[in-house]
């Protein structure tokens, strides 16, 4: 089981204290903000600007993806800073995992359930954000996007720092018989008459077969179901369940002075 995660709690959102000897801020929002696109009027920012505000993050430089639960990694540069702050014709298209070198480029991604992934690699200054539902951990994604930094980075799975946010754990996570032929049955557990998935877990299994040390994965181990009266959770409010962000950012000098 990995470590668990060091939070410090703020107004509306929680600090991963994982990252900051690194010179990286990692925070996710709790349910006090709806940060989801839907929320959005066209050229408006709404209700994320009161948060990228408390936050301390300069919400027009975000790079924010929209999101379709797949297997698709994007490098973001400098030019795409300010994708997705408006809505979702701004944002960046089918991508579910984000990769930067670039300091001061906050990169964002949006969750209700599924489990965003904090990825750092200290050595050559690179993170990674990670967007992974069912689909996304089936297709391997995190593989992928571990893939792409090193590509990109010079990353070395041995070398990458992980953190593991908030997600629907197994204790709520019921699905269908088809998962038996999906996953490994370590992950799946049968209660009931119901079969109940661990994603984080698949995840963890999933990264340290790539290399990633164990000690280097902390969890938070919050479920979104479970603390459903402090995050938002698709699978216990439906479609009108909002959104949080996770949010990861290489300080620049000036942002930690």
């Amino acid at each position: 089981m990995p470590e668990p995660l060091i939070l410090k709690k703020q107004d509306g959102f929680y600090e991963l204290c994982f990252f900051e000897k690194h010179g990286v801020r990692a925070v996710f929002t709790s349910r006090k903000y709806d940060m989801g696109f839907k929320r959005l009027a066209p050229g408006n920012a709404g209700g994320r600007k009161e948060a990228y505000l408390k936050l301390g993050i300069n919400w027009k430089r975000l790079a924010c993806p929209l999101q379709v639960h797949g297997d698709n990694v994007f490098v973001a540069q400098e030019k795409h800073n300010g994708s997705g702050v408006f809505g979702r014709s701004g944002a960046i298209a089918d991508t579910d995992a984000i990769v930067t070198l670039e300091a001061g480029l906050p990169l964002a991604i949006l969750t209700a359930d599924c489990l965003p992934v904090f990825i750092l690699d200290p050595h050559n200054h690179c993170i990674a954000l990670v967007h992974a539902g069912w689909r996304g951990v089936y297709q391997r994604l995190i593989g992928n996007t571990i893939a792409k930094m090193g590509k990109v980075c010079g990353s070395a799975p041995e070398h990458l720092l992980v953190a593991l946010g908030p997600a629907i754990r197994q204790c709520c996570y019921e699905v269908g018989k088809d998962f038996t032929e999906k996953f490994r049955p370590e992950v799946l557990k049968h209660s009931g008459g119901k079969l109940y998935f661990d994603s984080a877990d698949e995840a963890c299994r999933q990264m340290t077969e790539l290399g990633i040390r164990r000690e280097n994965i902390c969890d938070s181990r919050i479920c979104t179901s479970c603390a459903n009266d402090e995050f938002f959770s698709f699978r216990r409010e439906g479609q009108k369940a909002g959104r949080s962000m996770s949010v990861m950012q290489i300080n620049r000098i000036r942002d930690i002075i």
